[in-house]
């Protein structure tokens, strides 16, 4: 059985027009969800990417270099509008 392993990914959190939040993984071409909440879309990407990475692993299919991380170290960039 193989050891699941935890990754750091670059995730763009956005509002989206008449949805809410859409979040997108950068590196991962078509791997992005829209939702409600900044909390679904949290949860979902999260789903999302496990899922894209696995569908790709079982496919032989070439995978973007991802860092591994350890523990459950959480780093978040935000947009801040400072005004002039």
């Amino acid at each position: 059985m193989a050891v699941a392993r935890t990754y750091a990914m670059p995730v763009q959190i956005s509002t989206a027009e008449g949805v809410g939040y859409r979040a997108e993984c950068t590196i991962l071409p078509g791997c992005f969800v829209d939702g409600d909440t900044l909390e679904e879309v949290l949860t979902d990407i999260q789903e999302a990417i496990s899922l894209y990475i696995q569908a790709s692993k079982e496919r032989g299919l070439p995978l973007p270099e991802m860092a591994e991380t350890h523990g459950s170290l959480v780093i978040t960039v935000i947009p801040v509008t400072v005004p002039g």
